[in-house]
């Protein structure tokens, strides 16, 4: 029997390829090029991460135990609202899991750092898994044109995260779970009621600090800047009543930094009551947790561990050391 040429014609394309006609962007794991890794984007890079393909997977590899990497890949140009849930088949090894930084981000042109699946929705128990995430609960926008893979190493291990999957569905599969999705913060430090003479130098709380350090509160953020390289400064901020830290798991700070160096003791500390050993801070966010690139963003941090030594603060501390004259850091919102 003679098959009709055009039959063929139609049938060809589903033939070769049966994803052709999936709705929704699917990420390009064959081709490792294409992913750029970003040591800039991180504070604790590792020159030594790799991205490679590994049997029916792209492996994403941190060897040095302690730090991280980015990737981002362009060109995403992706509708949500046809596909709205990015599906994620992963597996995992040594990755830090408790953070709430992301490990899939888009870029949706918002105003906010758009995670939409964070490292603390892995499991690292070198197993495949898969999860879903809801596009329409983290993105602010109808589309998102670039993505972004991050991998942090536990202090005692390499890292590796296998990817066979990332994709745009229009249903959630069966068995997969759901990446949730990060509350809103449970109350705000009065960060935008702090004036300016609130925020005071602390020279002697440093061995490197800056002759003319400077503070600014303008239209609700707070500006910390030190005026030459390798110089540094920190500052108090004392509430004006006393905070309950606990029942709060996490602390949120929404910040801006450039020409900060990593180094340093920490960026963010709060301030309480001296405990048995005479230690009246505990260090929350410290440089390597923060991007210097000049951007806004917001960072997580766990409070599990400080809120059993100071269940209530009194205030906070910030740092910031210059690893180019005129570094800044701009605070915006302090969240519980």
């Amino acid at each position: 029997m003679r098959v009709p040429v055009l039959l063929l014609v139609l049938a060809w394309p589903v033939l070769a390829d049966p994803g052709l006609f999936d709705w929704g962007w699917r990420a390009p794991l064959a081709t490792p090029t294409l992913w750029a890794a970003q040591p800039g984007w991180v504070g604790n890079a590792d020159p030594g991460a790799r991205v490679a393909r590994d049997g029916d997977a792209l492996r994403f590899h941190v060897p040095a135990a302690g730090k991280g990497m980015k990737w981002s890949l362009a060109g995403a140009d992706a509708a949500i609202a046809d596909a709205p849930y990015l599906l994620l088949e992963y597996r995992a090894k040594g990755l830090r899991t408790t953070s709430t930084d992301y490990f899939v981000y888009i870029e949706d042109g918002g105003k906010r750092e758009t995670r939409a699946v964070r490292l603390n929705a892995l499991v690292a128990d070198g197993e495949w898994h898969t999860l879903v995430a809801d596009l329409r609960k983290v993105a602010e926008s109808a589309s998102f044109s670039t993505v972004a893979i991050q991998v942090q190493a536990r202090d005692d291990s390499p890292a590796d995260v296998w990817i066979r999957a990332l994709r745009q569905v229009v249903d959630v599969p069966d068995g997969a779970g759901e990446a949730a999705v990060a509350a809103a913060p449970d109350a705000l430090l009065p960060v935008a009621d702090s004036q300016t003479g609130d925020w005071v130098a602390r020279p002697s709380w440093l061995g490197i600090p800056d002759p003319k350090p400077t503070s600014r509160v303008l239209e609700g953020t707070v500006r910390l800047a030190v005026s030459e390289a390798g110089k540094g400064m920190k500052w108090s901020w004392f509430l004006p009543k006393e905070t309950v830290l606990t029942g709060h798991r996490f602390l949120s700070f929404r910040y801006r930094a450039q020409g900060v160096a990593s180094g340093g003791d920490y960026t963010l500390a709060v301030l309480g009551k001296a405990t048995a050993d005479g230690r009246d801070y505990a260090k929350v966010l410290l440089p390597t947790d923060l991007r210097m690139d000049g951007m806004w963003h917001v960072v997580c941090a766990d409070l599990a561990m400080v809120s059993k030594d100071f269940p209530r603060i009194k205030g906070v501390a910030a740092q910031v050391v210059a690893l180019a004259p005129g570094a800044s850091l701009e605070i915006r919102e302090i969240g519980l």
